[in-house]
């Protein structure tokens, strides 16, 4: 075709120099086409919802609660983010933290801006529905609700969902990582670098050696909730005091979907439990913190393994989204956003 214009033209080259031309001009503007497409969705994917400034409220979200004693909920808006993080160091590698991808949260839910709480689970426990937390220690009533396992996590949120009439259930990895960046794409919600006062973790010094160090600083035991600052979502503690269970079976990312359906491999018994705890220490063989927002685990949903490792799962939340995949996302997703409840996601420690 092109040899033909060539000719018709009567282009002074030859028409088999001007096709091959135009060939090569053509491919490489389909090639950078598609390298500007891949680029615009990384770059659409890092900056939806956007924010400015972590420490600052995100204006898109607002709050709420199904009754006096449930979880105080955040309603958050859809979007897209980088999940994970390049490999730093030996537990990013051996714990699936990498690579980093671009997963979609489809439609508006909510999540809870903290874990559930020793009264909340107590509530449960009195109903007849939830049995005792774990373990013999003394717990305050705003203390996340530690000692748990993810069968227990799944009891609570099944009598909340049938006491309140809403869909509430634990977060999916994606939903959880979502809620807990809030807009950002650091290693923790307000930048990289570990700061005192911002999340009940262990800090140390560049040159630590890990556990032992005095040089170290940290509470070093479970806190009430809220007891630091908000991310710009509204949630508390989406780093360090109380890993949280999540919905979804474990899995390498690179099996991982790129939306907040929760993920059940068939292969898989393990569940994930995300985030530090108050009591982790920097890795001191890579320096790495093992308290960001990244930060991923495997681990048995039975009170067995839970004691064989000495292990206090702390906290979960409760989210709740419409259950309309396909083609028409967007179309309702802007319709659940404008008529219907967020459907509930709750934290669960």
């Amino acid at each position: 075709m092109i040899t033909v214009i060539a000719k018709h033209f009567g282009f002074p080259w030859p028409a088999r120099f001007v096709a091959r031309a135009v060939s090569v001009v053509l491919v490489a503007v389909l090639m950078i086409g598609l390298a500007g497409c891949s680029s615009a969705y990384l770059w659409s994917c890092r900056q939806e919802p956007r924010v400015n400034n972590p420490l600052l409220p995100f204006a898109g979200v607002h709050f709420f609660s199904d009754c006096p004693d449930c979880p105080n909920m955040a309603a958050l808006p859809a979007g897209a983010f980088i999940m994970g993080g390049e490999p730093r160091g030996i537990k990013d590698s051996q714990n699936g933290q990498s690579p980093p991808h671009c997963a979609t949260v489809r439609r508006p839910f909510a999540i809870g801006r903290t874990e559930v709480t020793v009264a909340q689970w107590q509530t449960c426990v009195d109903a007849g529905r939830c049995r005792p937390l774990l373990g013999k220690r003394e717990r305050l009533p705003n203390e996340p609700a530690a000692d748990t396992t993810w069968t227990m996590a799944r009891d609570y949120v099944a009598w909340l969902a049938e006491r309140t009439g809403q869909p509430y259930r634990l977060p999916s990895e994606v939903e959880w990582e979502y809620a807990a960046r809030a807009g950002t794409d650091t290693l923790h919600w307000w930048g990289e670098t570990p700061l005192p006062g911002m999340e009940n973790m262990i800090i140390c010094p560049r040159d630590s050696h890990g556990e032992g160090d005095d040089r170290c600083q940290g509470p070093r035991r479970i806190l009430p909730v809220a007891t630091f600052r908000a991310n710009a979502f509204g949630l508390y503690d989406t780093i360090g005091n109380a890993k949280e269970w999540v919905e979804d079976l474990y899995s390498q990312y690179n099996k991982v979907p790129r939306t907040e359906e929760p993920r059940h491999p068939s292969d898989e018994k393990r569940h994930v439990i995300r985030r530090g705890t108050f009591k982790d220490y920097p890795d001191p063989r890579a320096g790495v913190y093992v308290s960001t927002v990244d930060t991923r685990v495997p681990a048995g949903p039975s009170v067995e393994f839970l004691e064989k490792k000495g292990e206090r799962i702390k906290g979960f939340c409760c989210p709740y989204s419409s259950k309309n995949p396909g083609w028409t996302d967007a179309v309702l997703g802007l319709w659940h956003e404008a008529f219907s409840p967020p459907e509930r996601r709750c934290r669960w420690a």
